[in-house]
């Protein structure tokens, strides 16, 4: 398991400071997963990194504490499909955003009728404006409730 902080645990939203958001990703290419890491470490984001959908599950399972699930969808033993389908059965993580990335456009409908984002591999940009849709929701879930 890998795991990036950013320096700082408070990132800023219009002037206000806001918890980190924590974000669980799967992906079995250990570039990509790189390449996650820096990029969401970058902008301020907690991430830990896991290589396969069994160890997104055991990960969920040992810290349920994440605000954000990005897994790609084809990996060994238990494909990101796989465990989103795992994930909405169980009630403590039914309502967890979760973001399946895949070159195989053909699962985004499933994924889409699961409850959550499906983005193409090819469309990066569009990962990270996900995430970043995300923070801002979680800002004003946070925001609300104080």
């Amino acid at each position: 398991m890998w795991h990036v902080i950013a320096t700082t645990s408070l990132r800023r939203w219009e002037g206000r400071a806001m918890r980190m958001m924590r974000i669980l990703l799967a992906d079995d290419d250990e570039d990509v997963r790189g390449s996650f890491l820096q990029l969401f470490g970058i902008h301020g984001y907690d991430v830990t990194a896991v290589d396969n959908g069994r160890a997104l599950l055991k990960a969920l399972e040992e810290d349920g504490t994440f605000d954000l699930v990005i897994s790609d969808n084809n990996m060994p033993e238990v494909s990101g499909l796989e465990a989103l389908k795992e994930l909405r059965a169980d009630e403590r993580w039914k309502d967890l955003p979760v973001i399946i990335i895949s070159g195989r456009v053909k699962v985004a409908s499933e994924v889409e009728a699961l409850g959550a984002t499906f983005i193409d591999k090819s469309k990066f940009k569009d990962l990270h404006a996900a995430v970043e849709q995300l923070g801002r929701d979680l800002v004003e879930k946070d925001l609300e409730g104080d």
